[in-house]
């Protein structure tokens, strides 16, 4: 590894008109930072440790700049680049650009190229934030994949509570908006389910009117189903588990008057 910097940034700073934009009376501005080196302390292996990344100013008078600075391969770890910002003599910040420097060269920041860094990413691939700021709730507006085991300490819940449609007399159980499903009997009918998750419990509470005595056949693929109680205002609760082979097996249950 190299004893010194080898980079000398050059920089003349001047105004629209070709004016020199520094003067001894006000100054103009060139800051430069170091960045990329996330959590990892930035150094110059064998050499140094970079204790000031920066930002740090350097002041042109007119007469334009000379900067040394360490190259970006040479410092560890990989992947630094130099955010360097262009100031007026009043400390306004005009323009920010991003770049990398190797090698051993003397070269004009007028000349240079600049890059277009990636935003980084969440360490260990965290998927929440804080939303709203400050509060215990959280939403992800996407899929999940977890590698590894699910450990659930509070409450786990399927989406609130869907109220089931009669359309042409037919129910239409639908997951779509959550996994549990109330639904009121007005009349006879038949029923279709759609939209669930094979593996995740569903729960169905279909309840009598004032008038009580309908009757309702569940989908085929509902496996050994209860009897609907016919009494007005009676309830029957049932929980089901959807299989791979696309047959919902019941568990638990209760009928009541």
């Amino acid at each position: 590894m190299p004893l010194t910097p080898q980079i000398t940034l050059t920089a003349t700073l001047q105004d629209v008109s070709g004016v020199a934009a520094g003067t001894t009376a006000s100054p103009a501005v060139l800051r430069i930072a170091l960045c990329g080196f996330g959590l990892t302390l930035p150094c110059i292996k064998g050499t140094s440790n970079v204790s000031q990344p920066g930002p740090e100013d350097f002041y042109d008078l007119g007469s334009g700049l000379s900067i040394k600075l360490w190259g970006n391969d040479v410092i560890f770890p990989a992947g630094t680049y130099y955010a360097i910002t262009l100031l007026d003599g009043d400390g306004n910040i005009l323009q920010c650009g991003a770049y990398q420097f190797v090698g051993a060269q003397t070269i004009d920041l007028s000349n240079a190229p600049q890059i277009y860094p990636s935003p980084p990413s969440s360490p260990n691939g965290i998927p929440v934030l804080t939303n709203p700021p400050s509060q215990a709730l959280q939403t992800i507006d996407g899929s999940i994949t977890i590698d590894g085991n699910l450990i659930v300490t509070g409450s786990f819940s399927f989406g609130g509570l869907v109220i089931v449609p009669i359309v042409g007399g037919v129910a239409e159980f639908n997951g779509a908006n959550g996994n549990g499903q109330s639904l009121t009997l007005n009349q006879s009918v038949s029923s279709t389910a759609q939209n669930f998750t094979p593996g995740t419990p569903i729960l169905t509470l279909v309840k009598q009117n004032g008038a009580g005595g309908w009757t309702m056949s569940w989908p085929v693929n509902f496996k050994n189903p209860p009897e609907v109680n016919p009494v007005p205002g009676g309830a029957t609760a049932q929980a089901w588990m959807l299989d791979e082979d696309g047959n919902y097996y019941p568990f638990g249950g209760a009928t009541w008057s």
